[in-house]
């Protein structure tokens, strides 16, 4: 399934993006669109 069409692209969204991205590890975190929490995995790599 493709979350990405699911996600609202936003500053803050890709601010978190990048910053998991340097992380360097499969992370969940959490972005809050209209007041609700979605959680969201991030896979680094490849």
């Amino acid at each position: 399934m493709d979350i990405w069409k699911n996600i609202i692209i936003d500053k803050h969204f890709w601010a978190f993006y990048y910053y998991c991205k340097r992380l360097g590890d499969k992370i969940w975190f959490q972005k809050l669109d209209d007041n609700r929490a979605n959680l969201y995995l991030i896979k680094n790599g490849k």
